[in-house]
């Protein structure tokens, strides 16, 4: 079965969350044993999705199968934050949160920021630029097309990559 229901815990990356996050996995599943390691999410079967493994110092995390690509997000945003990853730049929908259905990275320069987005989809997608000092000038590099608010739609698979000039 390719597709199986993911339960996370309350625990670790998914900790102060109220109700469970729930996840949808797609493609193969491994059976993993998870020994002394945390189980982090199961599938509705009840065996381990997610596992926490912490050899030495460091943490983990493995996943039993492939998640949704709107679900990657659920998972890497906690992993971010719990890291302290700066996100300078983030792509977010109208609902305020982060976007699904497309992958929105950022690097932060001396003047501006680089901003890489990519449409994982076959529809369009929309959402905004939001992160400090945002809204500078926004300039597709691809196209040179310099836009007049932060608000994005990547076609269907398109990539490219942005400068938003930092405001002064």
């Amino acid at each position: 079965e390719f597709r199986k229901r993911i339960t996370c815990t309350n625990e670790d990356l998914f900790a102060g969350n109220e109700t469970p996050v729930i996840r949808q996995s797609d493609g193969l599943i491994q059976a993993i044993k998870p020994g002394n390691n945390k189980v982090l999410a199961r599938f509705d079967d009840g065996e381990p999705a997610i596992i926490l493994v912490k050899p030495g110092k460091g943490s983990l995390y493995y996943l039993a199968s492939p998640l949704r690509t709107g679900d990657y997000h659920l998972l890497l945003s906690p992993l971010a934050n719990l890291a302290g990853l700066n996100r300078p730049v983030v792509g977010i929908n109208n609902n305020g949160d982060l976007v699904t259905g497309a992958e929105v990275r950022a690097v932060e320069r001396e003047k501006d920021y680089l901003v890489y987005a990519s449409n994982l989809t076959s529809g369009p997608v929309e959402f905004d630029l939001k992160g400090t000092n945002i809204p500078g000038t926004i300039t597709d590099l691809r196209s040179h097309i310099k836009y007049e608010s932060e608000h994005i739609r990547l076609e269907p698979f398109q990539e490219t990559i942005y400068r938003i000039d930092k405001i002064k």
